[in-house]
């Protein structure tokens, strides 16, 4: 068996790594692929480095999954931290 990850799930150049893991709502939880932010009842998916010193968190939709309609951050953009 091979520990290699499907196409999908790995990691492209341009994701971004995060220095800290925060729970989805938290207003610094942004995607690492389209950086937008990940609401409180999104189910991302996360990486964390063996060696604990980056995150990565994906929405679904942004590995190619199904897309969740319960992200609860709507169309309100205003407060991003960025």
């Amino acid at each position: 068996m091979s520990n290699q990850l499907p196409p999908q799930l790995r990691p492209l150049p341009t994701d971004v790594t995060f220095t800290k893991y925060r729970e989805p709502g938290d207003s610094g939880c942004l995607c690492s692929r389209c950086l937008l932010p990940i609401g409180k009842k999104a189910h991302p998916i996360v990486f964390i480095a063996s060696s604990g010193q980056f995150v990565l968190r994906y929405h679904p939709v942004c590995l190619g999954f199904m897309p969740c309609d319960d992200d609860d951050w709507e169309e309100d953009y205003q407060d991003l931290p960025y």
